[in-house]
């Protein structure tokens, strides 16, 4: 597929380029419409008249270190319960200062 590059689009990426450079490299979006409209895309993912595509990303525990830059030991993550729930509060602090809320629970759940 070809696609003709015009100087509309161009000026178009130039201009989210500069907003995002403005932006401490994170596009500016309005996380409030964005959580509204996820919730929206969620409960119709597929739905006509959905505001936008709903947001399906997967988080494993190898992202948080990553983010952190902690060395990944998987080990103590699944074992070393107030490590890992001190890792988790540390990447929520990070992820609510770019999109908005809390993404990892932070509950500890009942032993079975």
């Amino acid at each position: 597929m070809s696609v003709n590059i015009t100087s509309e689009y161009i000026k178009k990426a130039e201009f989210f380029i500069k907003e995002t450079k403005k932006n401490n490299g994170l596009s500016p979006v309005d996380l409030d419409v964005f959580w509204k409209d996820q919730e929206k895309a969620m409960a119709d993912p597929f739905g006509k008249d959905i505001p936008q595509l709903p947001l399906g990303a997967i988080l494993y525990w190898e992202c948080v270190c990553d983010e952190l830059g902690i060395t990944e030991d998987k080990k103590r993550f699944n074992y070393d319960l107030p490590w890992r729930m001190d890792i988790i509060k540390k990447y929520n602090d990070k992820a609510e200062c770019i999109v908005g809320k809390r993404i990892l629970g932070e509950e500890i759940l009942p032993k079975k």
